[in-house]
C-alpha cells in the first residue's frame, strides 16, 4: 500500500513539473498523439490516472482498446512513439502521459498531451403541439442534448426544410426548438452541427406520420434498392415482333397489335441454311443459261454438211482446216 502511494505521489510531482500540450479533435475523427524520448531509456504510456497500458520493459503486455494502436520509430539516438486513436470518442478525452525512466530516475522534461474532444448535440425527439394558423400547420416541440459543438434542430417534409416557430433555446443541458409542420405528409427531424447541417437523407433521429398519427424511432427517408433485389430480377426477354394492322371503316382508323412469339434458335439456323442453298441453286442456273447463250453463236459460225460447196467433176476427197480448229473432210 505504501509503495502504491509513493508511486502516485512521484507521478503527480512529475506531471506537475511537465508541460501540457493540448490537442482538439471532433468525435469520429482519427487522432495521432506523438511522444519523443531518448532511445536508451525505459518508457510507460498511460491514460489519465489509470494503470499504464504499455511498458517498454514488458512490450508484449499491452492493454489497449481495439480502436487504439502504437507505432515506434528509432532515428539515431532519438526515438518516438505514435499513439493512434481511430475513431476517437468523447469518452477518450483526457490526459495522455509518457513517463520516461533512465537509471531508475523519472525524467520530467517531456510533455503531457491533453486531448479535448468536440461532439455535436444528441439525437433529437419531438412532441406534437397545438395547431397554428387556421389548422394548416402543427407545432412540433423538439429537444436534444447539448453538445460541445454549436448545433441546432431541423425537420424536413416532402424533401423541404420546415420553418421554425421561434429561435433556438439553449439550456445548460438541452437544445429546444419549436418547428411548424403540415399535417398532410410524413415529417422527420434531427439535430445537427451549425457548420454541417444534415440533408434530408441523413436527418433520421425522429419521424412522425400525421395521417396515421404514428411516431417512428427508426427513420429511412431515402430508402435504397437492395442489392439482393437487383440481382434477383431476371433479365428481360427478347422483345416480340409487333405488327400493327389498320382497319378503315366509316372514316375511322382502329389499330390492333398482333404479337408473334419468339422464333426458336434452330428455326433461325434452318432458315439461314435454306436461304444459302436457294442462292447457290439460283447462281448455278444462271451460269448454265449464260453459258448456253454464248455457245449458240459459235455453233452457227461453224461449217456443216449443208453449207459445203458442191464437188466439181473429177474432184477427189480432201481435208480443209479452219482457223477455229475445225477440220472438214470433203468427199466428192
Amino acid at each position: 500500500m505504501m509503495a502504491t502511494l509513493v508511486f502516485i505521489l512521484v507521478l503527480t510531482l512529475a506531471s506537475c513539473a511537465a508541460k501540457i500540450m493540448y490537442m482538439y479533435a471532433r468525435e469520429g475523427e482519427m487522432v495521432l498523439l506523438e511522444f519523443v524520448y531518448p532511445c536508451n531509456s525505459t518508457i510507460t504510456l498511460q491514460y489519465g490516472n489509470r494503470a499504464p497500458c504499455y511498458s517498454s520493459a514488458k512490450p508484449k503486455h499491452m492493454s489497449m482498446p481495439p480502436n487504439q494502436r502504437l507505432a515506434f520509430e528509432n532515428v539515431s539516438e532519438v526515438c518516438s512513439v505514435q499513439w493512434t486513436i481511430d475513431p476517437v470518442s468523447r469518452d477518450e478525452a483526457g490526459t495522455y502521459i509518457l513517463t520516461t525512466y533512465k537509471n531508475g530516475i523519472i525524467l520530467t522534461d517531456f510533455p503531457i498531451i491533453g486531448l479535448r474532444i468536440g461532439y455535436p448535440p444528441g439525437q433529437a425527439s419531438c412532441e406534437i403541439g397545438d395547431y397554428h394558423q387556421d389548422e394548416e400547420w402543427i407545432s412540433l416541440q423538439c429537444t436534444a442534448l447539448l453538445g460541445t459543438l454549436s448545433g441546432g434542430i431541423y425537420c424536413y417534409q416532402q424533401g423541404l426544410r420546415l420553418p421554425k416557430r421561434n429561435d433556438l433555446i439553449e439550456t445548460p443541458k438541452n437544445l429546444k426548438q419549436n418547428i411548424l409542420a403540415r399535417h398532410d405528409s410524413f415529417v422527420h427531424c434531427c439535430s445537427s452541427m451549425l457548420d454541417q447541417i444534415k440533408d434530408k437523407c441523413n436527418c433520421t433521429d425522429w419521424g412522425w406520420d400525421p395521417i396515421s398519427d404514428t411516431i417512428f424511432a427508426v427513420v429511412d427517408p431515402c430508402p435504397e434498392v437492395s442489392t439482393e433485389l437487383q440481382t434477383s430480377v431476371p433479365e428481360p426477354p427478347t422483345p416480340d415482333f409487333n405488327v400493327t394492322e389498320a382497319n378503315v371503316l366509316n372514316d375511322t382508323v382502329t389499330t390492333e397489335t398482333v404479337k408473334y412469339p419468339n422464333s426458336n434458335k434452330n428455326m433461325y439456323i434452318a432458315h439461314w441454311i435454306m436461304g444459302s442453298i436457294s442462292i447457290i441453286i439460283t447462281i448455278t442456273i444462271w451460269s448454265i443459261i449464260v453459258y448456253k447463250r454464248r455457245r449458240v453463236p459459235l455453233e452457227n459460225n461453224s461449217p456443216t454438211s449443208e453449207s459445203r460447196a458442191p464437188c466439181l467433176p473429177n474432184q477427189n476427197e480432201n481435208e480443209t482446216s479452219f482457223s477455229n480448229g475445225t477440220t472438214l473432210i470433203r468427199s466428192c
